[in-house]
């Protein structure tokens, strides 16, 4: 339990953490499309022969969100292929629920205490091959390494910035007196506006290994990520086809409908994943990955049932929407 109570360094850590979180989502983002680049067009393959094996959707889903590094980007592409109508409205959801498991992947990534050692040598690595590389393709892997380097680089930088706080016994008391709802509230706001729940939990995490962020409000804050993550894709479906429109309506009521499930059982969660490791991040990357495979084994069964439900709430505007089943219905542009 911290004990110190003299202010901390404010004039040095804010600053630094702010440029830290900069290059962070700098390089988060740009990793993603990078990534996009140079997978997109396979991933969009793989997706579009997603069966109607519903298991196999949420397969593919995981698989394509874990290597594109982004939920987003997984659901875009996921659009894309409804409106082509090479893949079905029902066989998206599969596909999305996977997302919300593949981008738990990061958040196992983020609390390895040998990422600080791997950062230099994936930022060493992906300059030469980005300068020295013989092909494009070439050059595109070693952008891939040397963007996941900054990530790694710039989340140690931020944890490395925060340890000052971590024997701060006010904030440490605080954070233990907030509520899980509180908790929730401030992860959904934080990535709303950072827009890259990967970043929140990914900082959680980091801080929750300094020793600043108890469990419970950690989980708590992420449980709020995975709020404050749809509204990048919701902010996208306004004013475009029905099919986006539908699909950032069963991203939301996915994640808010879990996350409402969730906080009455913050505490068991706690307790399950304390008995998985003695590290405080790595506790919470658990609860990450476990919160997530069981809200996308919850819905995966009755994703027939809401993707007809979720037509009649948002019907073709020529009210003539096909709605039988994933291996008849094919979305058409509107």
């Amino acid at each position: 339990m911290p004990t110190d109570t003299s202010a901390p360094p404010w004039d040095d850590i804010v600053p630094s953490v702010l440029a830290g979180l900069a290059l962070f989502l700098f390089a988060l983002r740009y990793l993603g499309k990078t990534l996009e680049d140079v997978a997109g067009e396979r991933m969009k393959r793989a997706i579009a022969a997603a069966t109607d094996n519903r298991l196999l959707g949420l397969v593919v889903g995981i698989v394509a969100t874990t290597l594109l590094d982004s939920s987003s980007a997984t659901i875009i592409l996921v659009i894309s292929l409804v409106r082509a109508g090479q893949l079905s409205f029902p066989q998206a959801l599969g596909v999305i629920l996977g997302s919300n498991i593949g981008t738990t992947v990061s958040s196992q990534i983020y609390a390895f205490d040998a990422m600080k050692y791997y950062a230099p040598a994936l930022l060493l690595v992906g300059f030469l091959a980005h300068v020295l590389g013989p092909t494009d393709r070439w050059k595109g892997y070693g952008t891939v390494a040397l963007s996941l380097g900054l990530v790694f680089f710039s989340l140690n930088f931020i944890g490395d910035t925060m340890k000052p706080l971590g024997d701060y016994k006010p904030l440490h008391d605080w954070l233990l007196g907030q509520s899980t709802v509180s908790g929730v509230v401030v992860g959904a706001s934080i990535t709303a506006i950072i827009q890259s729940s990967s970043a929140t939990v990914g900082i959680v995490v980091k801080m929750a290994k300094e020793g600043i962020v108890p469990l419970g409000a950690g989980i708590a804050i992420m449980l709020g990520a995975e709020v404050g993550t749809c509204t990048d894709v919701l902010v996208a479906s306004i004013g475009r086809e029905r099919a986006a429109l539908r699909t950032g309506l069963f991203q939301l009521l996915l994640n808010v409908i879990t996350v409402l499930l969730g906080i009455p059982l913050v505490a068991v969660l706690a307790r399950v994943v304390e008995a998985t490791s003695g590290d405080v991040g790595r506790q919470i990357a658990n609860a990450h990955i476990l919160f997530n495979t069981a809200g996308a084994l919850l819905f995966l069964p009755f994703t027939p049932w809401i993707a007809r439900l979720l037509v009649r709430l948002i019907p073709d505007r020529s009210g003539r929407e096909e709605a039988r089943g994933p291996a008849t219905m094919r979305l058409r542009n509107t």
